[in-house]
């Protein structure tokens, strides 16, 4: 990752100018332009997802995704002017790190052609898709690893700035998940996933709050605004569902059992990755203690 003094960093932006519409360099952590070029009615300080006329933080923020792989990422986007190719390389500026987005019209480089109302409904449409299909864990059809990167950093240490007071997050473990693999088959397993992600899918507020596969047999769910009597009452919904719900194999019942490390914190009093470290502090101690437990900090 390259740290720019001013005056070069200023001079690398009239460069990329000549060939992108537009050039403004992104806080995506505030969700803030910092530096704008191609765009006159942009202020500084403005919400870097208005420029797609959205109301919210984009779900597939590219940015956020450069900075934290260190990594230069891409994305479509579209608005009703048209559609566009986005580019996000991570910079440091003032011992900052940000993201330079450019951003170009690919109907200009005949990449689409003849967009009328019907083909960019068509677009849009198929971009949406993509979108959706990218922050999507294939087999649980909840968020993935992906959708948790690009996501928990805003909702953890910036979530005021969206009338957010606090988050409670929750690491999800299946008991014994090896045992069921190896006792009943790799199907069941899969079967045991998408029913513990649908579970914990249906305990949640819609559009609100999230679920994502952390990895294996782990999920993250994030309840915002919400505190630890609020988070205790989700768990005991999912503890009960779950310990009612024997999975049905060829000759077999498995029982099913959860552990779970939960966190309560105020957006913007800590880092999200000292979060991920106590919730998963929690979870192994919730395991240590026999299982089918709930620690909460």
């Amino acid at each position: 990752m390259h740290e720019y003094k001013g005056e070069e960093l200023k001079e690398y932006l009239e460069k990329l100018k000549r060939t992108f519409e537009v050039v403004r360099v992104v806080d995506p952590v505030k969700s803030k332009v910092s530096y704008v070029e191609g765009l006159d009615n942009t202020p500084i300080n403005s919400s870097c997802f208005e420029v797609w006329n959205r109301g919210g933080i984009c779900s597939n923020c590219i940015s956020t995704r450069g900075i934290k792989e260190n990594r230069t990422a891409t994305k479509i986007e579209y608005n009703e002017m048209g559609t566009y190719l986005v580019i996000a390389t991570p910079i440091i500026l003032n011992h900052k790190k940000y993201a330079i987005e450019m951003i170009l019209d690919i109907a200009d480089v005949d990449t689409i052609v003849d967009l009328n109302e019907e083909n960019n409904k068509q677009i849009e449409g198929i971009i949406t898709q993509l979108k959706e299909n990218l922050l999507k864990d294939e087999l649980t059809g909840v968020h993935n690893r992906r959708f948790i990167n690009e996501n928990i950093q805003i909702d953890i240490e910036h979530g005021k700035s969206k009338g957010i007071d606090s988050v409670a997050v929750i690491m999800v473990d299946i008991d014994d998940f090896k045992e069921i693999n190896d006792l009943y088959g790799h199907l069941v397993g899969d079967r045991t996933l998408k029913r513990i992600a649908s579970i914990l899918n249906s305990r949640i507020r819609a559009d609100f709050d999230w679920v994502a596969r952390y990895g294996g047999d782990e999920f993250i769910i994030l309840l915002k605004n919400a505190d630890e009597a609020i988070a205790n009452r989700v768990v005991a919904s999912i503890q009960e569902e779950v310990n009612n719900s024997n999975l049905i194999c060829a000759d077999a019942e498995a029982k099913i059992t959860l552990s779970f490390g939960i966190h309560i914190i105020e957006t913007g009093a800590m880092s999200y990755e000292r979060v991920l470290e106590i919730i998963d502090g929690n979870l192994n101690r919730a395991k240590s203690l026999g299982k089918n437990r709930v620690v909460i900090s």
